[in-house]
């Protein structure tokens, strides 16, 4: 990364090649003539990212307030870390992939291929720019199995069958026949053992300054998450007389899914004296009967059917088709919402089986924690939902045509809005305590539609005139009244089918086909989308902080009202260069406040509009039989900064009035100036970045 922006993004002015680098490699054969050839490919990316903190301190560093009301910002010397830049958005991933085809006879094909990947990385987390190894590291892996055999009936019927399968670990070849399993993992630690000794006392990362970065402490969070699918799918195509081609299919996904979010906790106990304690801490998992410790395994399935037909006239195509999705969730719901902790049962006939207020305390039995699961929870019911859809297009002039379609779409809530605190523990206290999840949610309903024309001008160009809408449904949110708490003095939300969106606008695009050499596209939208909530929890976030929530339709936070992108390229025999540029017009934002108003709608206002332009040179040469190729790469060719996010009051990232407010306190600041704090790097898309290379063949 290259910018010149070096107030927003640190190190970016010392050019270092190894910053990337990237090897990717790929060869493809036969193994026995007509019968099996094989493709195998890899890939390997190191990539430091373009946001830094810089080591100031040690994860091990205590500062404190000490008895005469001095700030220390060290206590010790060997808090004190080396000033170097390290990168906090960096990246190393491996990618590998093979390829297998076995030829068993002249209309039957077993395709079998492998992916695996496995990716470290780190996402930026500026509370611990001065004390960057306090921060969490990242890592997703997944192994990707797919089984496939094709079989072609006669001269007009085949069909496939397809067993695709994931694992966390090796073997990279698992498999059985006709039944694999697609698994994809997720964790994030600072260390990765739970009893790593380095992990350190939460309050001394508690003790952070106001408007101050952290001077110490690490992340004591440990999470977890595997999803593994079973997945088994079969297709049948079939040419029935001049005009239809039918295909029927079925699909069939189990799901298995282990989720464990795990905050570490002293063994000592959470006081610490940092006058003169040590930083470091004996780590323990608490119980998970604590809010500290959040575990939960299921199985959801899902199921599929479908039925399509083309048919084919001599001016007009026609794609009728329905689909048939069911889903079970694998999951309960409250049997009495207002008593929502089973470890921790407010009413008394939920704690004692034989609870009488005339029996002594001492009398009554507890229940045990089984006992009440019996009670407790409901099952979630099972989804099954039929979805309709045609496709129509006809000429209307000799080079023009219309296109028409219109459909029902059925999408299963992300399982973390099910599955969401799945044993319905809250914190203590009065007013709105958080949010549960629902397994009971209904899956997402979409109605699709877009009508449009395709014109042809000459032989070398198209345009294309596109109107669409989308209508959405039962979209998650906690628009819900609160639940009140058994005892009246608390309450918490739920997941609910809550909320819609509304989505329509118009696509314009011309395309210039390969002509001497010079190739080039534009394409325009315009779009509107609407709805009552972009968050699932933003209703819930505006009570807890004594607002009201908004009740009518207001702009979703992708809501980008202007879309223009382009390319141009040139080819010639042994070169070429290309150019992609993008502008969108601002996205919404939730402005503070203004004089006459005291808060305004959510995402009434806009963000400033982003310009993006990247730019590609090659050169292709031959030496000693072998084919070389010489690119160079530029993402953001003009190192634009373009504002993602912004602060409230101003809409701007580089700009806000809180700044002077808050220098007008006069705070104390003993690591960093209020330039640097409300300096944010993360308000900014990525800076320039470069990339040389050479590809090749042989």
């Amino acid at each position: 990364h290259v910018s010149n922006n070096n107030d927003e993004f640190w190190n970016t002015a010392n050019f270092d090649p190894t910053n990337i680098y990237n090897l990717e490699a790929g060869i493809h054969g036969v193994i026995l003539p007509d019968k099996l050839s094989y493709y195998l490919n890899s890939r390997y990316i190191h990539f430091d990212g373009w946001l830094y903190g810089r080591r100031d301190f040690n994860p091990q560093n205590i500062a404190y307030t000490d008895s005469a009301k001095n700030y220390v910002v060290s206590r010790d010397q060997d808090g004190i870390g080396d000033g170097a830049y390290i990168p906090m958005n960096w990246n190393d991933k491996l990618y590998l992939q093979g390829k297998l085809i076995f030829n068993i006879t002249p209309t039957m094909k077993v395709f079998y291929s492998v992916i695996y990947d496995n990716v470290d990385f780190e996402e930026y987390d500026r509370n611990y720019k001065l004390d960057p190894d306090g921060n969490l590291t990242r890592n997703r892996t997944g192994l990707n199995n797919l089984l496939k055999f094709s079989h072609t009936l006669s001269n007009s019927t085949f069909y496939d069958i397809g067993f695709f399968s994931r694992r966390d670990r090796h073997p990279l070849f698992f498999y059985d026949i006709g039944l694999s399993y697609f698994t994809k993992s997720y964790k994030q630690y600072v260390y990765e053992s739970v009893n790593d000794p380095r992990y350190i006392h939460p309050k001394v990362g508690e003790a952070q300054q106001l408007y101050s970065f952290k001077t110490g402490g690490t992340n004591n969070q440990h999470f977890s998450r595997k999803t593994e699918t079973m997945l088994a799918k079969i297709d049948l195509t079939s040419q029935v007389g001049m005009r239809h081609l039918i295909k029927v299919g079925a699909e069939f996904r189990h799901h298995t899914i282990d989720f464990e979010d795990i905050t570490l906790r002293p063994l000592g106990g959470d006081d610490l004296d940092l006058a003169t304690g040590s930083p470091y801490m004996i780590p323990y998992v608490p119980g998970w009967d604590t809010p500290y410790n959040s575990f939960y395994q299921h199985k959801p399935v899902e199921f599929s059917v479908y039925l399509q037909d083309k048919i084919e006239y001599e001016n007009m195509i026609i794609n009728l088709g329905v689909r048939m999705d069911h889903f079970r969730p694998d999951g309960v719901v409250l049997a009495d919402p207002s008593d929502p902790n089973i470890f921790a049962p407010l009413k008394p006939q939920h704690r004692y089986k034989n609870w009488d207020p005339a029996l002594p305390e001492d009398e009554l039995i507890p229940y045990t924690y089984e006992e009440k699961k019996a009670f407790w929870y409901k099952d979630a019911k099972n989804k099954t939902q039929f979805s309709p859809r045609i496709g129509v297009s006809f000429p209307v002039t000799e080079t023009g045509v219309v296109h028409f379609s219109y459909g029902h779409f059925f999408q299963i809530p992300n399982f973390e809005l099910l599955y969401r605190n799945p044993f319905f523990k809250l914190e203590s206290g009065t007013g709105n305590q958080g949010i549960v999840g629902n397994a009971d949610l209904k899956p997402e309903q979409t109605i699709s539609g877009e009508i449009g024309f395709q014109y042809q001008m000459g032989s070398d160009k198209i345009i294309d005139v596109t109107a669409f809408f989308r209508d959405v449904r039962n979209l998650a949110g906690t628009r819900a009244d609160e639940i009140l708490v058994f005892g009246g003095t608390s309450s918490y939300s739920k997941l609910v089918n809550s909320d819609f969106g509304f989505i329509k606008g118009i696509i314009l695009s011309l395309k210039n086909r390969y002509r001497q050499g010079i190739n080039y596209s534009i394409d325009y939208t315009f779009q509107v989308a609407r709805g009552t909530g972009s968050d699932p929890d933003q209703a819930q976030k505006a009570l807890a902080a004594g607002n009201l929530p908004e009740v009518q339709l207001l702009p979703l936070s992708w809501d980008q009202l202007h879309t223009l992108n382009g390319t141009a390229s040139y080819v010639a025999e042994t070169w070429g260069a290309s150019l992609i540029g993008r502008f969108g017009s601002g996205l919404p934002y939730t402005p503070r406040k203004t004089e006459d108003v005291s808060a305004f709608r959510e995402n009434s206002e806009s963000k400033p509009t982003t310009v993006n332009v990247d730019m590609r040179l090659y050169k292709e040469f031959d030496l000693f039989s072998t084919r070389f190729m010489l690119f160079l790469r530029v993402f953001n060719l003009f190192d634009n900064r373009n504002q993602t996010d912004v602060y409230d009051d101003t809409g701007r990232a580089d700009f806000t009035t809180d700044l002077e407010r808050v220098r007008s306190l006069n705070p104390s600041l003993y690591v960093n100036t209020l330039e640097e704090w409300y300096n944010n790097a993360s308000y900014y898309s990525a800076p320039r970045r470069i990339e040389l290379g050479f590809t090749f063949n042989f």
